[in-house]
């Protein structure tokens, strides 16, 4: 089974974009462990590239430009949007959660 914390809907149009950051949980008693972001876009957009930050460097993750693209990353990993050039960028997040490491 898995522990689903939360869900987010997203919309990011011309100009929109999401800096650098890690999904944290502020409960004492758990944290993200897993972030599963779905591409759900129905229109054509430029730009609102996926990026994450791993040990070379800042990567774009291509495997999430078009709909229906999934992926799935520890939710402490570093990541971002780059800004949406024209149309609208559409996604799902969904955060598993675990016990806090002690």
């Amino acid at each position: 089974m898995l522990d689903v914390d939360g869900v987010l809907f997203n919309t990011y149009v011309k100009g929109d974009f999401y800096d650098w950051h890690k999904d944290e949980s502020i409960s004492p008693y758990h944290d993200y462990k897993f972030t599963i972001l779905i591409n759900n876009s129905t229109n054509k957009y430029l730009g609102g590239d996926f990026q994450i930050f791993s040990t070379g460097g800042e990567k774009t993750v291509n495997e999430f430009n078009q709909p229906g693209d999934v992926v799935m990353f520890k939710s402490d990993i570093p990541h971002k949007v780059l800004p949406i050039k024209t149309g609208k960028r559409n996604s799902i997040a969904f955060f598993i959660k675990g016990s806090k490491f002690v």
